[in-house]
């Protein structure tokens, strides 16, 4: 299974913040805009559509830049990755 949240943005979303929403999401229930939860063979699906979107990894040091989804970890998307994402799930 893969979650997917979307959250309001604040001032003091961090990198601590993104590297650990996943685990304290309960902490957050007011930032949480809108959730879904994929079945792995949806997003096995849609994974070559997934690969090229920017995007960045909480889980390592300064929270990088990067095209793709991470499978296996957290992945933030962002505003940049919107429109794509829409384009995505939409179809």
């Amino acid at each position: 299974m893969h979650d997917f949240y979307l959250i309001k943005k604040t001032e003091t979303q961090d990198e601590d913040f993104f590297k650990y929403f996943w685990r304290d999401k309960e902490d957050y229930k007011d930032l949480i805009v809108e959730y879904i939860g994929l079945e792995d063979n949806i997003v096995d699906y849609i994974y070559d559509s997934l690969t090229w979107i920017p995007c960045r990894n909480p889980s390592l040091p300064g929270m990088p830049k990067h095209i793709g989804f991470n499978n296996i970890g957290v992945t933030l998307f962002d505003e940049n990755s919107a429109t794509s994402l829409i384009s995505i799930f939409t179809a």
